[in-house]
């Protein structure tokens, strides 16, 4: 894997402390026609073999918290060497997320104030151990990434594999932690194929997963492994409920954060059916009704 010239912008793997792009490669959503650089199971064996022999030699590393704040503040708002796109922008990284998953300005605001507050309410910090950590990112929302700075703060390494549907935040925040100084080494950014998944499965030693429920069922069960499947959100509406009160509970049960979260409700449950499709019309206009911020 070595970078070369393209006229399509390639977003690199980042490993054994460099950004690297690769001969396999896939689209991504979107009209810029960016690509992202997949990373073959081999070389990520062989990694982690490299890492093994480099952990020994790593200086201790302290001040986490602190680091993890600064690289939020970055991601934010700096302005930030992105593998395969260079020189990115708080702006830029906006505009990337709207033409290419359609999230608008605002919510990305809203998302990365969660990221630094989630990191300021956290109790101590942990002591750190010699685990290599796995964080595996959904596409839906870039506030998973809080998972990423939990295993940053107690590992000695840690590797995302990003969502094919949206790697630029997981790479923005590689580059943002390596802008605020943490060693080069003790990240990767792995991105891949879903069966590639299991093979870096079996080269960690912790694991956090976030997936839909086809992942969720092909993981096996283990002591190191989190996983955080998909969100089974439902409502139940009182029988005795106005339809007009019953639009203005469910809105925004339904349509926070662009109903992106596992947490947004996803299955109504009426009663009767002629109050189910009297509300089910009400209902989808008030959401057409939103503006898309």
């Amino acid at each position: 894997m070595t970078a070369g010239d393209s006229a399509t912008e390639t977003i690199s793997a980042f490993r054994r402390g460099e950004w690297h792009t690769s001969l396999d490669r896939t689209h991504l959503p979107g009209p810029a026609g960016r690509e992202l650089a997949l990373v073959p199971e081999i070389v990520a064996h062989a990694d982690r073999r490299w890492w093994d022999r480099a952990l020994p030699a790593l200086p201790l590393l302290t001040g986490r918290r602190e680091l993890l704040l600064t690289a939020l503040e970055l991601f934010d708002s700096g302005t930030l060497t992105v593998g395969g796109l260079g020189e990115q922008s708080g702006e830029a990284f906006r505009s990337a997320l709207w033409e290419s998953a359609g999230l608008p300005g605002p919510l990305v605001d809203r998302w990365c104030a969660m990221l630094r507050d989630g990191v300021l309410k956290k109790d101590d910090a942990p002591e750190p151990d010699d685990a290599l950590a796995l964080v595996a990112l959904p596409g839906n929302t870039f506030t998973c990434l809080d998972a990423v700075c939990d295993q940053a703060e107690r590992s000695a390494g840690v590797w995302l594999r990003p969502s094919r549907r949206e790697p630029l935040s997981a790479a923005r925040l590689v580059a943002a932690l390596l802008a605020a100084g943490w060693p080069r080494a003790r990240l990767g950014f792995y991105p891949g194929e879903q069966r590639f998944l299991h093979g870096l499965l079996r080269l960690t030693d912790r694991h956090v997963v976030f997936g839909g429920t086809g992942l969720a069922t092909s993981v096996r069960s283990s002591p190191a492994l989190t996983l955080h499947g998909p969100g089974r959100g439902c409502a139940l509406v009182p029988p005795d409920m106005p339809t007009d009160d019953a639009v203005a509970w469910l809105l925004p049960l339904i349509a926070a954060d662009s109903g992106r979260f596992c947490s947004n409700v996803r299955t109504v449950v009426c009663e009767k059916p002629d109050a189910a499709a009297a509300l089910a019309q009400r209902l989808a206009a008030a959401l057409d009704a939103l503006p898309p911020d």
